[in-house]
């Protein structure tokens, strides 16, 4: 919670919050029905809802609760009004909203719109690309430079925050090809580059490359090839978080026979390396996007490290013969169900923001599949799981959506330090905070419960 400037004024944060009351032991499990969203602090009047939690609903309806016992604001009115053409209807999960100043930023169904903080009342709204594009927007906000760096469609777009005025975009996806997408909101930080202090945004791509832009002008920090309107930019200055190539001859299995039978569906797909298009007979997308591999990237500024958590497991990509408008996208596993690609399948990556070259990578998670379960020993690693937070003494915790583990590393060489069993998988990067000098580490599970540990004292 964040206090405005004057009595008038709403003074608001991306800080995550929820509904639920503070954890009254240093462990524990406890019931939310809310996701991680901005709330805003409204002050000068005594009155109901002067701190709130603002969402979106699955139809695109902003809405706006109290802090303090979840009753829907009624002076906050928006109803149906960010509900627009191509999202009205629809059930999507879109992405938490942004609160800057006494505006609260939403992005839906391809548009960015802005909404008055206390009534509800649209301030602004800029279409950034075509209502059925837009499903898989991610927001940052940059209070440095007041504007909303938001990845969409392919593009990484900044937009001014006070009248929704587009500053520069940046396509990194041309044309939407089918396995890829734009891996997590960019992250917006400050990185040590020839011995300047450079603001940049962070954006991965589902392929493994890592792009740098500078938030004021969108221009590209390291070196991008960008070789025509109908070939895919690569990112050449940061080496690529996620292998991305393949051979027959690295098809994987436990057995002879599981190995053999990705081979046979290997050499019977199309496969051209990056971006092969989807075909009759099936196509091979690797590395492929994955659910809870899109998380942000974190960034150690003491050390000038971004981390990343990247997944490196394939996908097969069939277009019917009869249906131009529809592919079908499967995973690409095993008779036994373990990805046909070799492993690791999950990675944790550091990345040194000075020469972008890896400081050290190590698989993370551990694979799981319905009647088949695989030791820790094998580090074969997991494609689904949080992104990683990184504490001021240098600690990373990551989960798992497989394995339903909380894990710690040190930020100096990816040793792994300690982990702990989840009462179920976890998707959601965890969170740090502190209550009476006692830091603690939360994070919230599939089924909806939240785990909080307390770090030691020492």
């Amino acid at each position: 919670m964040c206090a405005g400037r004057s009595a008038d004024r709403a003074g608001c944060t991306q800080r995550p919050a929820t509904v639920e009351q503070k954890p009254r032991r240093h462990t524990g499990q406890r019931r939310s029905g809310t996701r991680p969203v901005p709330r805003c602090r409204v002050l000068g009047r005594a009155e109901a809802c002067q701190r709130r939690v603002y969402g979106l609903d699955r139809v695109g309806r902003l809405w706006a609760r109290d802090a303090g016992n979840g009753e829907r604001c009624e002076s906050f009115e928006t109803g149906q009004a960010v509900a627009r053409a191509g999202g009205e209807g629809r059930s999507v999960s879109w992405p938490p909203p942004v609160v800057f100043e006494d505006s609260v930023i939403v992005a839906v169904s391809g548009a960015l719109q802005a909404f008055d903080a206390r009534s509800g009342e649209m301030r602004w709204s800029v279409e950034l690309v075509p209502p059925a594009a837009g499903d898989d927007a991610k927001l940052s906000l940059d209070p440095r430079y007041k504007q909303v760096v938001v990845s969409i469609a392919g593009s990484v777009i900044a937009v001014e925050a006070r009248t929704g005025t587009v500053r520069w975009r940046r396509e990194l996806l041309r044309g939407a090809p089918t396995g890829y997408e734009l891996a997590g909101p960019a992250a917006l930080v400050t990185i040590d580059r020839d011995g300047d202090k450079l603001n940049v945004a962070v954006q991965r791509v589902s392929t493994g490359d890592v792009f740098v832009l500078a938030r004021k002008s969108g221009e590209p920090v390291f070196p991008v090839d960008d070789p025509s309107e109908s070939g895919q930019p690569r990112s050449r200055g940061i080496r690529p978080v996620s292998p991305q190539s393949l051979t027959v001859e690295q098809m994987f299995g436990l057995t002879v026979f599981d190995r053999d039978g990705c081979r046979r569906v290997f050499e019977g797909s199309r496969y051209e390396g990056l971006f092969t298009p989807p075909s009759e007979q099936g196509s091979i997308i690797y590395p492929a996007a994955v659910r809870g591999s899109g998380k942000a990237a974190a960034f150690d500024r003491n050390r000038n490290l971004l981390l990343v958590r990247s997944a490196a497991v394939a996908s097969i990509a069939q277009k019917p013969a009869d249906d131009d408008t529809h592919v079908h996208v499967t995973p690409f596993i095993s008779s036994l169900g373990l990805p046909c690609v070799p492993p690791p399948w999950g990675l944790l990556t550091a990345i040194d923001m000075q020469t972008g070259e890896h400081r050290w990578q190590v698989p993370v998670g551990q694979y799981r599949y319905p009647g088949l379960s695989l030791p820790d020993a094998t580090g074969w690693g997991a494609p689904e799981g949080s992104g990683p937070m990184i504490t001021a003494s240098g600690l990373v915790f990551v989960t798992s959506g497989q394995d339903a583990q909380l894990r710690v590393f040190d930020v100096r060489n990816g040793k792994a330090l300690w982990k702990r069993s989840l009462s179920a998988p976890s998707l959601t990067t965890p969170i740090t905070y502190q209550i009476d000098k006692r830091q603690f580490v939360l994070t919230i599970t599939t089924e909806h419960s939240v785990a909080a540990f307390a770090l030691p004292e020492q």
